[in-house]
């Protein structure tokens, strides 16, 4: 048939085109739009990162406003991925029912069955002229945060404090020695020994947990959970998929949340140790009878959950005596080792909620009247003490168990920047970890 070999001419050049340029170029462009959508998520997790880091140093009045932004950043990013998500499905699709006509073409053509192959062909022509190659892929950009005032990077310094280049880990001996101050109620603490110790790579130290050999797991800005000495020599490290901002040992299991989850790191296997959806964990640690308190958040929502070993819930602190909400955002707890109180710090409420054992509320601590506070991260030392992370000015605040400030542990006059992690081992030493790579040691003796 005269058309038959008109539509084998055609085709055949089609077929040519489409082999050569059609299905490379729609490759590609699955490709691109697959890494832009990893990327897109990597971005996103960052962007969520920088906002939250940045709110927690403002006042609480911009709590409302840093959410509505976090709920437009979810929104834009949900559009956004299943946007790309269908890009993805529609190129596949095309390339699917390209090739099952070229299939179809070719049996046709073996076959030399000319009414199938007309019709095969004709299909395939239609369908090869409503395909546009997108060529050069354009990504999607995800948006971008940006502040109603210039921050340039003086300023962020000023702020925030510098990273000092350091090729390896390496013991720094403080200089001087923290005098003591006046104290409260004449309680004294004598400040000790007091060194510091910089992360390879000048990553961050999220969080801390020490161990009774006087080695501590350090979560870093490398994504990773890092076993270090004293010194900064590294025994062990695990890599991770996510930032580990809480760490908690249980047993020979590390727990670390991420996200809505807390997973458990044992023998290399990583598994769910409790899921917290819809509330988001932002908080872990461990009390003397090995069990986990969890900070749970939602939307001026908190919660704190003691969950056993295999993460059974035991028990869950939400609410005062008169039924009102004692959390908004808690982020950090702690346990004493005296009377079993529970402490908290709230970053919505700026300030450090302390209830007894069987959850009833004991006091709040909101730093000195007339002074900016912004708790991030709390623990106990072994006399029951409270010590606090605050991130409003960049000190350590030492209270006794009845919410009494005795006096600050280490300020920003000493060269504290950015406290993160916090914790006490053994001997009677805080380790505080900071963003800016530095962990510090500081031996302090209660009388």
């Amino acid at each position: 048939m005269k058309v038959a070999e008109e539509l084998r001419i055609q085709l055949a050049q089609r077929m040519d085109y489409v082999k050569k340029i059609i299905i490379p170029a729609k490759t590609r462009a699955s490709q691109e739009i697959h890494m832009n959508r990893e990327e897109y998520l990597k971005h996103g997790a960052y962007l969520r990162l920088e906002i939250t880091e940045r709110t927690k140093l403002l006042k609480s009045q911009l709590d409302l406003t840093c959410e509505g932004i976090l709920h437009e950043l979810r929104d834009r990013e949900d559009s956004d991925i299943k946007s790309l998500d269908s890009s993805v499905l529609a190129t596949k699709e095309e390339l699917k029912q390209i090739s099952s006509l070229l299939f179809e073409c070719d049996s046709a053509m073996r076959e030399e069955n000319d009414k199938l192959f007309v019709k095969s062909a004709q299909e395939l022509i239609f369908k090869l002229s409503s395909v546009k190659i997108q060529n050069p892929f354009k990504p999607i950009r995800p948006p971008t945060f940006v502040t109603s005032d210039s921050i340039n990077r003086n300023a962020i310094e000023k702020l925030y404090g510098y990273l000092q280049q350091d090729s390896s880990s390496a013991l720094i001996e403080t200089k001087k020695t923290l005098e003591n101050r006046d104290l409260h109620n004449h309680v004294k603490v004598i400040i000790g020994h007091v060194t510091t110790l910089s992360l390879t790579n000048n990553d961050a130290a999220y969080c801390i947990r020490t161990l009774p050999n006087g080695h501590a797991w350090v979560g870093t800005g490398a994504q990773s959970v890092r076993l270090v000495n004293s010194k900064g020599d590294v025994f062990n490290e695990v890599f991770l998929d996510f930032y580990p901002y809480n760490l908690a040992i249980l047993g020979n299991a590390l727990l670390l949340s991420n996200g809505q989850t807390i997973k458990s790191i044992q023998d290399g296997e990583m598994t769910e140790f409790y899921n917290a959806a819809p509330f988001y964990c932002q908080g872990i640690s461990r009390t003397r009878k090995n069990e986990i308190l969890a900070c749970l958040a939602k939307r001026n929502e908190g919660k704190i959950l003691r969950l056993d070993a295999s993460g059974k819930i035991l028990q869950k602190i939400q609410f005062d005596a008169n039924g009102h909400h004692l959390y908004r955002s808690p982020t950090k707890v702690s346990e004493s080792p005296l009377n079993g109180d529970i402490c908290v710090a709230d970053s919505a409420e700026n300030s450090v909620i302390v209830v007894d054992k069987e959850g009833n509320l004991r006091f709040t601590y909101r730093g000195l009247k007339g002074d900016t506070f912004s708790p991030f991260y709390v623990t106990h030392d072994s006399f029951g003490n409270i010590l606090i992370g605050d991130n409003s000015h960049f000190r350590i605040h030492l209270v006794d168990q009845d919410g009494v400030f005795l006096q600050y542990i280490l300020t920003v006059e000493d060269g504290l920047y950015s406290p993160w992690g916090l914790d006490v081992d053994e001997n009677q030493s805080l380790w505080v970890g900071t963003l800016s790579s530095k962990i510090w040691m500081v031996e302090y003796i209660g009388q």
